[in-house]
């Protein structure tokens, strides 16, 4: 009986190390999974939310308003930002201005400023295109007003 209780004892101690064993492994496991995920998450704090700067005031260096974001343009192939869009003159009737984004400086607030003195300054030195209110579409045959 004394060998029976023995080897009973000894597999219940061998079980019960095995266990805590594969405990402390799944535990540090989790964690070095953790650690993986957070060394493969982007470094978000040098990035801007688009729907965030679209819209916003673009002004230049003196603080004197030129016009609005509205819109982004991105290289097909790298995917990063190449130019923007600045909008000026009234919401619905205005001109466009097609301007390098490297000319352009984010805050962290995510105040633009366009590195031009002017207005004028603006519109000599970019692309312009007319920005107009659509016409009502009306069914086939009609005159739009």
């Amino acid at each position: 009986m004394n060998g029976k209780l023995l080897m009973t004892a000894l597999l219940g101690m061998s079980l019960s190390l095995g266990a805590s064993g594969i405990a402390w492994s799944v535990e540090h496991e989790g964690e070095e999974m953790g650690a993986q995920a957070q060394a493969a998450a982007p470094d978000m704090s040098r990035s801007y939310n688009a729907r965030e700067l679209i819209g916003n005031t673009i002004k230049n260096p003196k603080g004197d308003k030129l016009g609005s974001l509205d819109t982004l343009i991105l290289d097909r192939s790298t995917g990063q930002i190449t130019y923007g869009v600045v909008k000026t003159g009234l919401p619905v009737v205005g001109k466009s201005y097609v301007v390098p984004w490297e000319r352009f400086e984010v805050t962290p607030e995510q105040e633009l400023t366009l590195d031009v003195e002017s207005q004028e300054q603006l519109q000599s030195e970019f692309a312009a295109f007319e920005v107009e209110k659509p016409e009502a579409q009306k069914p086939e045959g009609e005159e739009a007003d």
